[in-house]
């Protein structure tokens, strides 16, 4: 009986030269690192679908913002009574208000004022004197509606 040749490395030289492959353990490795590596990749593009979403928020912020400095100048009693209003409507009052924007005409604006107390200015109090709550609403396809609110104290 022969014993296999020892390479200097240590390791027993292989008894049939020249046949070259894998051995077990280096398939069973490879199936293992793929095995983790491709959901993980599967994972990070999966949520690519709603993406865009932030985006859209973003605008409707700023949009927002726009709006209520157009109406910062108003006074309480320039503001239209208690009520809800379309973005027309809202616009008939107080001119300001753009129901359009150029390149942003898939959002749309509606707007609720409430009669408010000192007291608790975040509930609605029909007939009180103190204020009025103002509440944009923005919204767009894809995202949910968004809701941005100023207080009008007295005058």
């Amino acid at each position: 009986m022969t014993r296999p040749r020892v390479l200097q490395s240590g390791l027993p030289e292989r008894s049939t030269p020249g046949q070259g492959g894998f051995t077990m353990m280096e398939i069973v490795l490879t199936i293992l690192i793929i095995g983790i590596a491709i959901p993980s990749i599967l994972i990070s593009f999966s949520s690519l679908s709603g993406s865009v979403i932030p985006e859209y928020t973003i605008q409707a912020a700023a949009l927002a913002q726009q709006q209520m400095e157009a109406i910062s100048e108003h006074t309480r009693t320039t503001i239209p009574a208690a009520g809800a209003y379309t973005c027309a409507a809202f616009q008939a009052t107080v001119a300001e208000v753009v129901c359009s924007v150029a390149g942003f005409t898939e959002y749309s604006f509606s707007w609720v004022v409430e009669d408010v107390d000192a007291l608790d200015p975040d509930t609605s109090n029909p007939g009180a004197t103190f204020g009025k709550k103002v509440t944009l609403t923005v919204s767009r396809g894809g995202m949910n509606a968004i809701n941005y609110y100023t207080l009008f104290a007295t005058d």
